[in-house]
């Protein structure tokens, strides 16, 4: 390894980390507030590890940045201070739910704001490192628009046509990282879906998040000169990949493979129960019985692969995929709470070649998201950035 990749430049990881978390954060506290208001009384703190593990790269990227004055000290300061905020009032979210009414402001909900204005500022004295910055962004926002609209085909994000803009003034630079894998991505996500089945419909609708997602972690990754992590679970029509190991989807009941369909397309987000059984079609008393058996299945792929590396790197990682109810993070949520989640980066799920288990129109389940982005929206008393 050579001096140059042992110690890479980590300024341009650092821009693109402050441009595109304030972004997936605002993802995030929209998921806790809306677990939050479905049901309070079985707050957790499981949807708190994306939010603690995005603040921290904050943190280390605005140090980067400072160390070689790359930002502005002022808007530095104001960043940190929101970031600090943001965090504390999520942590208050869930030990305090009561807060999270739809009638009052959302708590937190400011704070998220300031971080998304004062990020836009922050980086300066560097066209590049503003563009990865800009970058950032624009990922970001694509990924916070694609899950909001979930799987409603006719939603086109803006911020597509913003991350091929920027990329191209990237590769004029002389930065090609990822040029072809972000162009592929951008076409998909902009392509207008054609005449096809209900259910190719959804398949073409759904994948996008995961696809933006996963250029994401890619992209920062290869900015810290790391290899580009593979997926650790892969869903398709015939096969289910975890950690390599494989299990074939005749092997799972109909009502398995439809609820792992939905944790993979919603990974890394708590799903109230009600919505698992109404996207699902299978009955609310089913549930508990019906994920504990497809957790099972999942253990055992687990197990069966950090075996293969060694007796040594066993550990509760399969138990924690799919969290059960005695676990500190859900603790009752699966009896009382009734919130299910894949426990995965979406960066790290993929999804290929599935349609919607039920045939029917993506916008029965785009009225349902869009209908708790509107009451959070209202509570938040704020427009989209």
């Amino acid at each position: 390894m050579t001096e140059a990749n042992a110690h890479p430049d980590l300024l341009p990881w650092a821009a693109y980390v402050v441009g595109h978390h304030p972004r997936t954060l605002r993802m995030w506290h929209e998921g806790l507030w809306l677990q939050s208001v479905c049901d309070p009384g079985g707050m957790n703190d499981a949807a708190l590890e994306p939010i603690n593990a995005e603040i921290r790269d904050i943190n280390e990227a605005l140090r980067l940045l400072a160390l070689k004055s790359k930002v502005d000290t002022a808007i530095l300061v104001e960043l940190h201070r929101a970031c600090d905020q943001f965090e504390a009032s999520c942590q208050e979210l869930v030990l305090s739910p009561d807060h999270a009414e739809p009638a009052t402001t959302v708590l937190g909900c400011a704070e998220c704001w300031d971080m998304l204005e004062l990020s836009k500022g922050v980086v300066k004295s560097s066209d590049e490192l503003i563009n990865w910055c800009d970058l950032g962004t624009a990922i970001g926002k694509c990924q916070f628009s694609l899950k909001s609209y979930g799987g409603d085909y006719e939603h086109y994000p803006e911020e597509a046509d913003d991350i091929l803009r920027i990329a191209q003034l990237l590769r004029a630079r002389g930065k090609q990282l990822l040029s072809k894998a972000i162009e592929q991505t951008v076409a998909k996500v902009k392509g207008s879906a054609k005449r096809q089945t209900i259910g190719g419909l959804w398949k073409w609708a759904s994948k996008r998040f995961l696809d933006v997602s996963q250029v994401d972690r890619r992209l920062r990754e290869a900015l810290v000169n790391r290899a580009p992590s593979e997926p650790v679970l892969i869903l398709n029509e015939e096969h289910l990949i975890f950690r390599g190991e494989r299990l074939m989807v005749s092997e799972l009941s109909p009502s398995e493979r439809v609820c792992l369909q939905v944790l993979v397309e919603y990974a890394g987000t708590p799903i109230p129960r009600d919505i698992m059984s109404q996207r699902t079609k299978v009955p609310d008393e089913s549930l508990t019985s019906v994920i504990s058996r497809l957790r099972s299945k999942l253990e055992r792929l687990g197990k069966k692969s950090l075996q293969k590396g060694g007796g040594k790197l066993l550990r509760r990682v399969e138990q924690d995929l799919i969290p059960r109810g005695n676990d500190r993070r859900l603790r009752g949520s699966e009896e009382r709470c009734g919130f299910y989640m894949l426990n995965l980066d979406p960066g790290l799920v993929r999804l290929e070649g599935h349609r919607r288990p039920d045939g029917r129109h993506g916008h029965a389940r785009r009225s349902a998201r869009e209908a708790a982005w509107h009451a959070w929206s209202e509570a938040s008393g704020s427009a989209a950035p």
